[in-house]
C-alpha cells in the first residue's frame, strides 16, 4: 500500500490512517515542523509519524460548526471530554516516502480478527 502510494503518488508526507479519525490543522503545522528540521539537519529524513486517538462520544453533541475557524477551539472541547483510547493502539501512521525497502519487508495484514 506505501509502495503504491510513494510510486503513483509524489508528496512530502504518505501516510495510513484510520477513516474514522478527525484532524485538523495542528497535524499540518507538525509535519512542516518535521520537514523544516530535515532540511536543516536536525533530524534525519527517514521518519515515521505515529500517534493514537482519542474517543469521543458524539451521541448528543452538536454538530460541527459551520464556521471553519471555529473548528480548533470545538474539536479541544470535545477531546478534553474523551478519553484516549487504548494506550498500546496506534492509529495513524506517516513517514516520508522511500523510508523502507519495501520489497524487504514481509507481507502485513493490516486489521485485527473480529
Amino acid at each position: 500500500m506505501f509502495k503504491h502510494v510513494e510510486e503513483n503518488f509524489p508528496s512530502t508526507f504518505v501516510g495510513y490512517i484510520n477513516a474514522d479519525i478527525i484532524f485538523f490543522e495542528d497535524l499540518i503545522e507538525s509535519l512542516r515542523a518535521i520537514e523544516a528540521a530535515i532540511q536543516a539537519h536536525q533530524v534525519k529524513e527517514r521518519v515515521l509519524v505515529v500517534g493514537r486517538r482519542t474517543n469521543v462520544d458524539m451521541r448528543g453533541r452538536p454538530p460541527f460548526p459551520s464556521d471553519r475557524g471555529e473548528y480548533p477551539s470545538w474539536f479541544i472541547k470535545a477531546a478534553r471530554k474523551g478519553t484516549v483510547f487504548m494506550q498500546w493502539a496506534l492509529d495513524f501512521f506517516i513517514i516520508k516516502p522511500h523510508s523502507f525497502d519495501w520489497e524487504e519487508l514481509p507481507n502485513y495484514v493490516i486489521c485485527r480478527p473480529w
